[in-house]
């Protein structure tokens, strides 16, 4: 399968039983439809965390008989492409290109694929594909501060989702029951629960990376 587009000689020795020996010669020559394959093409890894790079190898033969030049292995998934080449290759010789392309910090869980071209002398002349995927970060931030005065007391809680991935989130804040009648918020409460000498307050919101609430 791997046979070089060139002209081959045998020699076939036809034996008699008598031992009387002949030499018979014949040529064949192999016509191929292309003369450089995509041997092999792989990469490291499969699940990628947002601002990994893609990286691999690809791996091309040459079968023609003369050297081959103007090659060279186009990669790219979405907007991100890269071009490889390297030396010119001796007939039946072999190039490994190892390729790394960026992925974006802010990128959301998501498949991928990775397209991989051959091109000779501008033309595609063997196409692959290689899948991976982006894998969902949960990263949520909170922070609370206080002021206290002689006559009142205030919080204020953020929580800040610093993930790729959207989330619903909930807090809670819990006030005794003698404190409840003088108690505030800058907003509404989705649910509360009450209990024996205090009530819980929560409050829910859905974010999106980089979205916060107060």
């Amino acid at each position: 399968e791997s046979s070089m587009d060139e002209t081959y000689l045998f020699t076939v020795y036809p034996r008699s039983s008598k031992g009387n020996s002949e030499k018979l010669q014949a040529s064949f020559r192999v016509k191929r439809d292309r003369t450089l394959i995509l041997e092999d093409s792989n990469i490291d890894k499969s699940v990628l965390d947002p601002g990994e790079p893609v990286t691999g190898e690809v791996k091309i033969r040459s079968l023609s008989s003369s050297v081959l030049k103007d090659y060279s292995v186009n990669l790219g998934y979405e907007n991100t492409s890269s071009e490889k080449t390297s030396s010119p290759i001796l007939p039946g010789g072999t190039r490994n290109l190892e390729f790394s392309l960026p992925t974006d910090r802010e990128m959301r869980p998501d498949e991928k694929q990775l397209q991989i071209d051959l091109m000779l002398e501008g033309e595609a002349v063997e196409s692959t594909s290689k899948n991976f995927s982006i894998a969902e970060i949960q990263d949520v931030e909170t922070n609370k501060t206080g002021q206290n005065n002689l006559a009142t007391t205030s919080t204020r809680t953020t929580v800040w989702n610093r993930g790729n991935s959207k989330i619903n989130y909930t807090i809670n804040e819990t006030v005794s029951n003698y404190l409840t009648p003088i108690t505030g918020f800058s907003r509404n409460p989705d649910n509360t629960q009450e209990k024996s000498a205090e009530t819980v307050y929560y409050f829910r919101e859905e974010l999106d990376p980089g979205e916060t609430f107060s």
